[in-house]
C-alpha cells in the first residue's frame, strides 16, 4: 500500500512550523556591514513578518516555487547527517529533501524526480503537509504523493503559544564561508533539565540587524524546521543560524537566494487511488457473499450463515471506516486514525478464520458420522482435533489483539504495527 510516511512526518511537525499574523516590525539598526546585497536578499521574509499571508497548497494544481535554499548539517546520536530545505518566504511553505550521510557536492539539493529513490516532503503553513515519492513497478518509475488528507483537512503545525525572552551569550559563530555573523542567545531557564539532570536550555545562533540584550520571541512567528529558520521578534527579523540542545545541534552551512520550482503534476494522490481500490475491494467481497449464500447448500447451514453474517457486517464496518477516514487528517485526527488502522482489522481476520473452522469441523463430524470405512473415520478424527486446537490457539490470538486495542487506544499507529507483529507471530498452523 503506498501509504503513509507517518514517522517522519511526525518528527517534521516537532518544529514550530507557522506563520506571523501581526503587522511588520521595521528595524533599521543595520550597521555598514560588507556583503550588503546578500545580507539585503538572505534576511527577507515577508510571510513571517506579516506583508504577506500564507497560501493554501494543493498537492498536484500548482508548481511550488522557493526563494530560499538552505543547507543544513544536524548531529544526531549516530552521526552527523545533511540535507536541504527550500523555503518560500513570501506564499509560506517548505520543501526538504531527506538527510544523506557523508554527503558534499552541490547534487545533495537536487530535486530529481526522474530518480527512482525520489523523496521530497512539502509542509505548507496553512497545515497542508506532503510527501512526494517515487517506486518502480515492472521497470517504470511511478509517481505519488501521499497528503494524509490535509489538502482538506489541515494539519495544526503550530506549536505552544506563548512568548518567551533569549538572552545573549558571549560566544560568536561564523557561517556560509564566514559571510554571516552570529551571537549565541539562550532562554535561561533553570526548570529545563537535561537527561543527566543538569539546567540545560537550547542555544540558538541569530543572525539579524541588531545584537541586543536580550530579544523576546514569540511562538507563532517562525517559519523553518529542525530547529533553524526565519523567526521574527520584538528586535525585528532573525535568522536562526544554529540550534544547540542536549545532544541533538542543527546548523546552516549554506543559505542563498534561489529561483527553484517542482511541478508535483505528474503525481498520483496516494489516498484517492487507496480509496479506489478500497471501494473496489469492499463491492467485490459484497458480491462475493450474494454468491455464496445463494449456492450455500444444506448441510452445516447455521455455521455457514454465521460466517455470511459476519462477511456483510465486516463489509459495513469498512464502508464506515472507509468513510471515516477521509474526515480527517491522518496525522492527527484520531479518529481518522482509527479508522484507517481498522480498514486492517486483524481481529476480525481472526474472528473469520475460527468461523470458517467451525463450518469445516461441521463438515469434518457429518462426513465421520457418514462412513464406515476406519482410515477415513480416523482422518476425520484427526482434522476434526486439528482444527478445534487451532480455533483454541485463534481465540486465545483474537483476546490478544483486543487488548492491544485496549492498551494502544491513543496510538492507532502502535496498536497497528503490534497487532501485525502478533497475527505474525500467533496464526497456528493450517490443518489443511
Amino acid at each position: 500500500m503506498k501509504y503513509f510516511g507517518l514517522l517522519i512526518i511526525q518528527f517534521l511537525l516537532i518544529g514550530n512550523f507557522v506563520i506571523a499574523q501581526d503587522p511588520p516590525h521595521r528595524d533599521t539598526a543595520w550597521g555598514d556591514w560588507p556583503d550588503q546585497p546578500y545580507y539585503n536578499g538572505i534576511l527577507s521574509a515577508p510571510v513571517v513578518i506579516g506583508e504577506t499571508v500564507a497560501e493554501t497548497i494543493t498537492p498536484t494544481g500548482q508548481k511550488l516555487c522557493f526563494d530560499k535554499k538552505v543547507r543544513i548539517k544536524s548531529m544526531i546520536s549516530s552521526g552527523p547527517i545533511e540535507q536541504c530545505m527550500y523555503i518560500n518566504t513570501v506564499k509560506g511553505y517548505i520543501g526538504i529533501i531527506p538527510p544523506q550521510r557523508g554527503g558534499s557536492g552541490p547534487e545533495l539539493c537536487d530535486i530529481k524526480t526522474d530518480d527512482p529513490k525520489f523523496l521530497f516532503y512539502v509542509l505548507g503553513l496553512k497545515g497542508n503537509v506532503y510527501t512526494f515519492k517515487n517506486a518502480e513497478k515492472n521497470g517504470t518509475i511511478e509517481h505519488w504523493v501521499t497528503t494524509g488528507n490535509t489538502q482538506a483537512h489541515q494539519a495544526n503545525l503550530t506549536g505552544p503559544p506563548g512568548n518567551y525572552t533569549v538572552h545573549k551569550k558571549s560566544e560568536r559563530r561564523g557561517y556560509c564561508g564566514d559571510k554571516i555573523k552570529t551571537w549565541a542567545y539562550k532562554y535561561d531557564n533553570p526548570r529545563l533539565n537535561d537527561s543527566v539532570g543538569q539546567a540545560s536550555s537550547p542555544v540558538y545562533f541569530l543572525f539579524g540587524k541588531a545584537f541586543p540584550d536580550e530579544i523576546n520571541v514569540s511562538s507563532n512567528k517562525y517559519i523553518g524546521n529542525f530547529g533553524v529558520g526565519y523567526q521574527f521578534t520584538d528586535k525585528g527579523l532573525y535568522i536562526i543560524m544554529e540550534m544547540e540542545s542536549g545532544s541533538y545541534g542543527c546548523k546552516i552551512t549554506e543559505l542563498e537566494e534561489v529561483s527553484v520550482c517542482f511541478d508535483p503534476a505528474p503525481f498520483k494522490i496516494a489516498e484517492d487511488e487507496f480509496f479506489i481500490k478500497a471501494s473496489a475491494g469492499i463491492q467485490k467481497e459484497r458480491d462475493k457473499i450474494a454468491r455464496d449464500e445463494a449456492r450455500m447448500g444444506d448441510d452445516c447451514v447455521s455455521q455457514k450463515m454465521a460466517v455470511i453474517e459476519f462477511r456483510k457486517e465486516q463489509v459495513r464496518l469498512q464502508e464506515a471506516r472507509l468513510y471515516t477516514s477521509q474526515q480527517g487528517n491522518i496525522y492527527q485526527d484520531p479518529v481518522a486514525q482509527q479508522a484507517m488502522a481498522q480498514m486492517m482489522d486483524h481481529a476480525a481476520m481472526t474472528k473469520q478464520m475460527i468461523l470458517d473452522n467451525e463450518v469445516k469441523i461441521c463438515q469434518a463430524e457429518r462426513r465421520l458420522s457418514q462412513t464406515s470405512n476406519q482410515s477415513s473415520r480416523d482422518r476425520y478424527q484427526q482434522r476434526i482435533s486439528c482444527l478445534g486446537s487451532q480455533n483454541s490457539q485463534l481465540r486465545s490470538l483474537e483476546a490478544q489483539l483486543k487488548a492491544l486495542d485496549i492498551q494502544y487506544a491513543s496510538e492507532p499507529g502502535k496498536a497497528f504495527a503490534e497487532k501485525s507483529k502478533k497475527i505474525m507471530q500467533g496464526l497456528p498452523r493450517t490443518c489443511d
